[in-house]
């Protein structure tokens, strides 16, 4: 059992030792204070948080639609 969980074992401890160096991604811009900025990755978040609520939402209010919409027999 051991020797079936040690290669997954490994790869999680390679992946925790190595975390450090993406605390320092360039992309993220670390270290910049400009607001515009900011306020870009706040208003980014945002949108990537709520994009799937309202697929899921819509999606629903379609299938009740529907639903609704289709004769009683």
């Amino acid at each position: 059992m051991i020797r079936a969980l040690f290669p997954v074992l490994a790869i999680l401890a390679v992946w925790v030792l190595l975390a450090d160096g993406a605390l320092a991604c360039a992309v993220c811009s670390g270290g910049d204070d400009d607001v515009k900025v900011k306020d870009s990755y706040v208003a980014a978040t945002i949108f990537m948080s709520l994009l799937p609520l309202c697929v899921v939402g819509g999606g629903f209010l379609f299938l009740r639609h529907r639903y609704r919409a289709t004769p009683d027999e």
